[in-house]
């Protein structure tokens, strides 16, 4: 059985009798340390050891695993331990099947052998069995606290069944079940654990000697024997008698049995059986079950014990004959339940059912027990076992059980199934919790909870189908016996009528049960009138289903205290606080409520604040709890949450105070309730402390009548002996009785009411205590604390009272109106106030808080007069205000207004009539609502003698009385605002009469004055006494202290050197992106990036500790953080990267939850391990700020020594034999008609459209219009004969025409424009081979070269789904590398290092499409031509249009070119371009001005000879580009020249000849010329300052004179013709005027122009400098 160590001999330890292992602890522990040196012993398992084994609590050194060891001695027997070990084996090939399993994982034999001295003296061999450590066994659970409700019962059984179902069916026998054999997790998931192999243990036991039992059954703390009982003495020593040792207290340990009775055999017919009848079955283990379950009913108390079990197997089959397993089997509330414990006990094994038998018969609900409703009528009870178990529980748990999940994942994992489980146990649809769940937990998890419901339905674990032919256990066991019938069904109604009498059973219940089950049923329809209602509260139904919601908080209760992070215990404590609406107030209180008060305590402050909340809210559903939880509130809520009125985090502060209204609202509720239970008892005397009196005792008790036989209640009334009799003595009692319950209640109700003083005065002084707290606090955040106080201060007002707020409450708040600072505090106060007005009467209101409203009422801030207006209102409004205090006791017709005697007569109403008048809009509306509800509240007539006269000076003129109650109405015939009154400067009485010299009464204008500056006054005089008492303060600039947060330096690789200093990107990571970007169900590349290693490879990062770290700066290489995933290698080798293995590294669980994490999901948060969390962190980090990727293998430029270079950083070193010709001609320009080589004809079957020369002429690339791009080598110039051929051929699959080809800046890569509207980035792959050439005339300079082209790799291939591309460039700039390409919607662009769009430039349709376009020297603006001859011009940082112009050719633009320079001395540099439109001509044009500097132009050859001044004014004038106006409105339409629709709709035939293509030089210093070739086939050079060095490099027959050049100066600027003279045919022409090779025969050389027209130039500086020039007639040639 297991490795046994073979190493040194073996030690034998002599005992001198094997009693029990608790003996030998100390031999055999010192033999286990020896055995498992990598284990420490923690401490012994007393309640599973007992004789048989011993069981210890282990960790392991390394991981620190916690573990049980469980030692068995055995005798040495080779053959049964080979057996038993084949029998752990299975159970571990089991326990992968059914997860109600936890087998040993390991075992070992020990090295000692153990020597027992008896008479055989047998030698014992210790057994090791590891098993992984439960967090508690069923034994335990039940006899802790908060103790099982019935349904968590309910579900531990239906879990019980499906494991020893499951261990049934794989043909395995547990032998031993009991509770302390079933293993718990913390949220009730049950394990069967101990399972020994079958011949670990005996089958049959002898009856008569109980030394085997006790020996091999019984465990620790279940009953202690004194003298020797082990299997081998007892075998010696028949007459050897046990007495039972009695524990401390004197009382008889229980020697519980599970065992079945089967097995207990008379002692000499023990080993008369067969070895087929020596085998456990499976009926043995339902036995035991019974008992197990029994124990689980009976919340800890023993089924049997052996002397039960012996009496029950001696009476039979009849239960009713053992009285105590009867009782207890009657103590079972569940009849269902308590059928089936009886039949699992049945003494015939045969006559057991199986465990899926049983299992049906409890998830089926007919025949079972019966409910009685008002009428008496049976209606059927829902089945023991509810669905919700299979259909939500077991897919939860199953999760839960199989992965390996933290706490934090487990609540993200309750919130995903928590529309399900209240589906399934309520059968209602919270719509409004389900979405903020899903919300919270984000939609990868949302997803993948939802694929993993639908691959796998709930689950029968234990495979039953419910057989709904089968009956109940009732039914079934009482067919056998009529008289058993008549008691169980009697039981059960007289059961069910006790419960509802105590519970108030209400006789419209099935009434309502129907109607809830019908909007139970159109809530899962969907049909509801309001889904989205927001549940406040709702009663859990009285049925398996609903109460097993305690199931899912539980699950919930036992994870959030483990979990890590603050953000899983928010939303822990949101769950509970939704799902305490649908609990009951046992689960409310007993189990809810102490959670949330122990996360009061936590160390998070957002765990805190949000504690305090939920629990105030959980607190406030409460309506029914025993009495003895009456004292809750001051004996244990508020004592354990007093911390947190001083807590150091304002958050924390602020919750608690805004959640003490309610808590005290609550406290006074359960104090109200307790002290009225104890009043109605000591009334009446029919209720205990544990009991609630019911809701409607005379509806229960008609209902209990009804439920007995009329004859029966007719039998005990019609005697009519006992009648009078009965009368009698019921009169004389009655009077006695009422005489003495007065006395008695009026002793009790005075004690009570005295103690109902004291408890409610100690309430009131602990939130006394806290309100004056934090309303004399004077810290910088305390007014936040104060207005939370007045946002509920009506509750605080109830739960003080009159008294109490008067002595707590009012003085405190009337002091915010010192709060000088905080203006919002003020005008909060002024709000609040009517609510404590209510409570403290007229008299405290007219003393105290008027006088306070009226300082409020002169206040610098508008909105504190607004609201102290609005607080008058109100009292007004609840008659609060007397008319005295209105309107005073002084005539308003005394001259001496101002006078302060005088003043404190006046009435509100007349004193602060003047902010009638005030500029501020609310204010002067919420003063004519004051005065029009006193009018209303005065009534008619007094509102024209009292309020009239104080309104008439402020008006225009008289009120008519139906709008004297309109406030708007008065407000509209006000005067007009002084701004004196909110300014309070100075009143011009002159401006005052001279706008309102309306009036003809002068007694109204004195008045008007009078009132308006008493007003001034009051303000002035308040001004200055607040500067008087506290003086000015300024306010000082708030120092802002934030908290230093750890950072990290994260520097990215420039990207003009970045191939040359860092790794390329992994191709791997490239087929990724471009597999997720062409599959949009798959997931994102980012995915892949889960280890440091990854990272760095693709990021190229370096990441160093923060500079203000204490630790030394270091670099992080991401050894700890490295973790191998096993997809990188995967993809870096050829062989294995395929696109299967990439879909599903894109696709798998591991990258979706890492992709939501990446996005911030908390729910995909929770369920990764902390590597992952960390890289998701660091990955989005990178991602917000954009920091781009390593850029993919381009392929570096190569200096002639082999050596890779940048363009950016250096150049060719002449000195070391590169280019020696232009040692000998710096300035270089082509020589006439000298064609170095030229391809085949056949080289390209179509117009070669455009060339592309690498930066280190090492190669070219042509495109052409049959779909392919051919790549020349530049050592051909020199080695080949005069013909170049390509070496590689590019081409993809499909039909397409490449239009335009670019290099990709600083690499070896070129991107083509095609047809088909794909974007296609080749890179040409070079091989090494070194060789030397000899340069002609170079005095045998040696120039080695170290490549040659060996093939082209396609990087990416991007589809721009908007047709053809038209034409392509290329730029980098520091941290990107850009490709623009134009379509007919405008010029899209694509970063190849990020692999996105960072921006689109969209054309307007009325400009045309986009022919050609060009990229400034800076590589912050653009060009584009279009077919119409605009130029727009594009900001790309901005990416906006700021100017458009148009060529006024209108021709359309065939090419465009950019130069940073200054064409003239003394002019500053500026950008130009050179544009390529109109009739055969080129123009330089600089675009900061729009001018036209230069023009070279090609005149027609019938214009050849005439003189300059004959030629018409457009040969000779500059072009110019006209401006076409943007509109600011992009919806508008462009206002560009001519008629637009006529533009759209004709085709537009550009002008022939035309230039094509174009190259040169154009800076500030040097040469300035440009190479041009037009549509006929010639290539010219122009010189920008001289045109005598203007000459045709080709395209001229032989016999064509010499072209004519010459400069024509236009303005500013200047413009260079060329004449070409006509060529006549040879038979035109007379045979003098032939050349002389013509005339003397010879044969005339071929001619080396271009037959077509010439679609692109490129100069060449390698390996001579040439211009290289392809055409539309397919091939390409090269001119020194």
């Amino acid at each position: 059985m297991g490795n046994a160590s073979s190493s040194g001999a073996q030690q034998t330890t002599s005992i001198p009798s094997l009693q029990n292992l608790d003996e030998t602890d100390e031999v055999l522990l010192s033999h286990i340390s020896r055995d498992l040196p990598h284990h420490i012993f923690e401490r012994k398992m007393t309640p599973t050891s007992g004789r048989f084994s011993s069981t210890y609590r282990i960790k392991h050194q390394d991981s620190g695993a916690v573990m049980l060891l469980k030692c068995v001695l055995v005798e040495l027997d080779s053959k049964r331990l080979e057996r038993q070990q084949i029998q752990l084996e299975k159970l571990i090939d089991i326990q992968a099947e059914c997860h109600h399993l936890a087998s040993y994982q390991a075992w070992s034999v020990g090295t000692t052998s153990f020597s027992v001295q008896n008479q055989n003296n047998r030698v014992y061999r210790p057994i090791y069995l590891i098993r992984p450590h439960m967090y508690s066994t069923l034994s335990n659970r039940i006899v802790t606290r908060p103790f099982l409700s019935n349904a968590e019962k309910m579900f531990i059984s239906h879990q019980i069944l499906n494991a020893l179902g499951c261990l049934h069916d794989k043909g395995m026998i547990h032998g031993h079940l009991s509770c302390a054999n079933i293993g718990l997790t913390s949220w009730n998931w049950v394990v069967l654990i101990d399972i020994l192999p079958e011949e670990s243990r005996p089958t049959f036991l002898a009856q008569d000697d109980p030394g085997d039992f006790i020996y091999y059954f019984q465990e620790r703390g279940m009953g202690l024997v004194k003298d020797d009982v082990t299997p081998t003495n007892i075998a010696d020593n028949k007459n050897n008698t046990t007495t039972v040792r009695r524990s401390s207290d004197g009382s008889t340990g229980e020697k519980r049995c599970y065992v079945a009775p089967e097995r207990f055999v008379l002692k000499d017919n023990k080993y008369g059986y067969s070895a087929s009848d020596q085998q456990l079955t499976a009926s043995m283990d339902i036995f035991s079950l019974g008992c197990v379950l029994m124990e689980l009913f009976l919340n800890g108390e023993p089924a049997m014990d052996l002397g039960d079990l012996m009496e029950y197997k001696q009476t039979g089959d009849d239960i009713s004959k053992h009285s105590s397993l009867s009782q207890r089997l009657n103590k079972i509330e569940s009849g269902n339940m308590r059928a089936c414990c009886r039949h699992m006990l049945h003494l015939e094994p045969k006559k057991r059912l199986s465990c899926s038998e049983y299992l049906t018969r409890l998830s089926s609900n007919t025949g079972g027990s019966t409910k009685l409703s008002s009428r008496g009528h049976a209606r059927k009870q829902e089945a023991p076992l509810p669905t919700c178990h299979e259909n939500v529980y077991f897919p939860l748990f199953m999760r839960v059980r199989c992965e390996v999940l933290s706490p934090d994942a487990r609540i993200a994992l309750s919130a995903a199934y928590y529309g399900d489980v209240i589906r399934e146990t309520i059968g209602v649809n919270d719509l409004v919790g389900e979405m903020f769940f899903k919300r919270v937990i984000g939609p990868s998890m949302v997803a993948e909870a939802m694929k993993e419901r639908q691959e796998g339905s709930p689950k029968n674990i234990s495979n039953v189908k419910a057989d709904s032919s089968t009956d109940s256990f009732t039914t079934r066991i009482s067919s056998k016996a009529g008289n058993e019938l008549d008691c169980d069904e009697l039981l059960i109604r007289t059961e069910i009528l006790l419960r509802e009498i105590e519970s108030g059973y209400d006789p419209n219940a099935e009434k309502a049960d129907e109607k809830k089950n019908k909007m139970a049923s159109s809530a899962e329809n969907g049909n509801t009138e309001n889904p989205w209602r927001d549940w406040s509260t709702c009663d859990s139904a009285r049925t398996s289903s609903g109460a097993a919601l305690v199931i899912f908080v539980q699950f919930v209760l036992g994870t959030i205290r483990h979990t890590q992070r603050p953000s899983s215990k928010l939303v822990g404590m949101q769950l509970l606080l939704r799902v305490s609406k649908f609990s009951s107030d046992e689960i409310r209180l007993q189990r809810i409520v102490p959670t949330l008060i122990s996360i009061a305590s936590d160390s998070d402050a957002g765990a805190r604040a949000m504690a305090i909340t939920v629990l105030t809210k959980v607190i406030s559903m409460v309506d029914h709890f025993p009495p003895s939880d009456a004292q809750a509130f001051p004996k244990y809520i508020l004592k354990r949450i007093a911390h947190l009125i001083n807590d150091p985090v304002l958050m924390v502060r602020l919750a608690f105070v805004e959640a003490l209204a309610q808590l005290a609202e609550t406290a006074l509720r359960f104090l109200d309730t307790c002290h009225a239970q104890k009043l109605f008892e000591n009334g009446d005397g029919s209720f205990s402390d544990d009991e609630l009196p019911s809701r409607d005792f005379d509806s229960a008790v008609k209902t209990a009548h009804t439920a007995f036989d009329n004859g029966t209640d007719s039998l005990l009334e019609n005697d009519p002996g006992n009648r009078n009799l009965t009368k009698t003595k019921h009169s004389a009692k009655k009077v006695e009785r009422e005489e003495k319950t007065s006395r008695e209640l009026h002793e009790a109700s005075s004690l009570i009411r005295d103690e109902y003083d004291k408890d409610l005065r100690e309430l009131q002084e602990t939130f006394a205590r806290w309100i004056v707290l934090v309303t004399t606090d004077t810290s910088e955040h305390a007014s936040a604390l104060k207005q939370a106080i007045l946002t509920d201060i009506a509750r605080l007002c109830h739960f003080f009272g009159n008294e109490g707020v008067m002595t707590c409450i009012l003085p405190q708040i009337l002091a915010f109106l010192n709060h000088r600072k905080d203006w919002q505090l003020r005008a909060a106060l002024c709000q609040h106030l009517p609510a404590v007005c209510a409570v403290v009467g007229r008299a405290a209101t007219e003393s105290f808080v008027v006088p306070c409203v009226e300082t409020a009422l002169i206040d610098n801030e508008e909105m504190v007069i607004v609201n102290a207006l609005r607080c008058l209102t109100s009292l007004v409004r609840m008659g609060l205000l007397t008319r005295a205090v209105l309107f005073g006791t002084c005539q308003s017709s005394m001259k001496k207004v101002h006078e302060k005697s005088a003043r404190q007569r006046l009435g509100i109403l007349e004193k602060y009539s003047a902010l009638l008048m005030h500029p501020f809009d609310d204010i002067r509306h919420s003063i004519s609502l004051l005065f029009a509800i006193s009018c209303t509240s005065v009534g008619f007539p007094d509102n024209e003698v009292l309020v009239f006269p104080i309104m008439r000076p402020f008006l225009r003129h008289n009120l008519e009385i139906d709008n004297v109650i309109d406030a708007d109405y008065i407000m509209k015939i006000v005067l007009t605002p002084i701004d004196s009154l909110a300014t309070g400067a100075d009143l011009d009485i002159n401006t005052v009469v001279g706008k309102h010299a309306l009036f003809s009464d002068e007694l109204l204008i004195e008045r008007l004055v009078e009132r308006i500056r008493m007003y001034i006054e009051m303000r002035r005089n308040r001004t200055q006494t607040v500067f008087e008492l506290k003086g000015f303060r300024g306010l000082n600039s708030a120092r802002i202290e934030c908290e230093q947060k750890a950072a990290f330096s994260v520097f990215v690789p420039n990207q003009k050197y970045a191939e040359i200093v860092t790794t390329p990107l992994p191709d791997w990571y490239e087929q990724l992106r471009q597999l997720a970007c062409s599959e949009k169900l798959l997931g994102h590349e980012l995915c892949s990036l889960r280890t440091m290693s990854v990272l760095s490879k693709v990021y190229a990062l370096t990441i160093l500790q923060p500079s203000h770290s204490a630790q030394p700066q270091r670099m992080w290489k991401g050894e700890l953080l490295s973790l191998d995933l096993g997809f990188e290698n995967s993809f870096t080798s050829e062989k294995s990267s395929n696109e299967s293995e990439q879909k599903h590294l894109l696709c798998n669980k591991e990258s979706r939850g890492f992709m939501g994490a990446f996005r911030g999901e908390w729910g995909s948060v929770s369920l990764l391990d902390p590597v992952s969390i960390e890289m998701s962190q660091i990955v989005s980090k990178l991602e917000s700020v954009g920091a781009p990727v390593v850029p993919p293998h381009l392929g570096s430029l190569r200096d002639l020594d082999g050596k890779p270079y940048s363009v950016h950083v250096q150049a060719r070193n002449p000195s070391q034999g590169a280019l020696p010709d232009s040692t000998r001609r710096v300035e270089w320009k082509p020589k006439l008609n000298v064609l170095s080589c030229s391809t085949s004809p056949r080289e390209h079957d179509g117009p070669v459209t455009r060339l592309a020369v690498s930066q280190d002429q090492s190669f070219f690339v042509s495109s052409s219009h049959d779909g392919t791009c051919k790549v020349f080598e530049m050592r051909q110039i020199r080695e080949s004969n005069g013909t170049l051929k390509s070496c590689h051929t590019m081409r993809d699959e499909g039909s397409y025409k490449v239009n335009d080809v670019t290099i990709i800046e600083n690499s070896h890569s070129i991107a083509s424009a095609n047809s088909d509207g794909t974007l296609r980035i080749w890179r040409i792959d070079e091989s090494s081979s070194q060789q030397t050439n000899t340069v002609i005339n170079s005095a045998a300079t040696p120039i080695p070269r170290f490549s040659r082209v060996s093939g082209s790799n396609m990087l990416r291939k991007v589809e721009s789904n908007e047709g053809e591309i038209s034409c392509i460039s290329h730029f980098n700039t520091n941290s990107a590398s850009i490709i623009l390409f134009a379509t007919q919607m405008g010029v899209h662009s694509w970063d190849l290092r990020c692999a996105k769009e960072p921006f689109f430039l969209q054309s307007p349709p009325e400009i045309g499409y986009v022919t050609s376009l060009a990229v400034g020297n800076d590589r912050n603006w653009l060009c584009t031509g279009t077919n119409t001859g605009h130029i727009p011009l594009w900001d790309i940082r901005f990416q906006k249009c700021v100017k458009l112009w148009q060529h006024s050719s209108s021709a359309p633009i065939n090419r465009l070119g950019t130069s940073f320079a200054a064409l003239s001395k003394g002019d500053s540099p500026s950008p130009h371009i050179v544009v390529g439109a109109g009739l055969n001509e080129t123009s330089v044009f600089d675009i900061s001005n729009g001018s036209c500097r230069h023009c070279f132009r090609v005149l027609d050859p019938c214009l050849s000879f005439v003189d300059r001044t004959a030629l018409p004014s457009q040969c000779i004038s500059l072009p110019s580009l006209q401006d076409v106006r943007i509109p600011s409105n992009l919806m508008r339409r462009l206002a560009c020249n001519g008629n637009i629709m006529h533009n759209i709709g004709a085709r537009i035939s550009p002008p022939q000849p035309a230039i094509q293509s174009f190259t040169g030089r154009v800076g500030s210093s040097g040469l300035n010329y440009l190479c041009t070739g037009d549509s006929l086939g010639f290539v010219r050079y122009w010189d920008f300052n001289s045109s005598s060095k203007c000459f045709t490099v080709s395209g001229l027959r032989n016999s064509q004179p010499l072209p004519v050049y010459e400069n024509v100066e236009w303005g500013s600027g200047k413009v260079t013709l060329c004449r070409d003279i006509p060529v006549s045919e040879l038979n035109q022409v007379s045979s003098s005027d032939l050349p002389k090779s013509t005339q003397n025969g010879s044969v005339i050389r071929p001619e080396n122009r271009h037959r077509d027209a010439v679609l692109d130039m490129k100069k060449v500086e390698y390996p001579t400098k040439g211009l290289l020039t392809s055409s539309r007639d397919g091939t390409i040639k090269l001119w020194k």
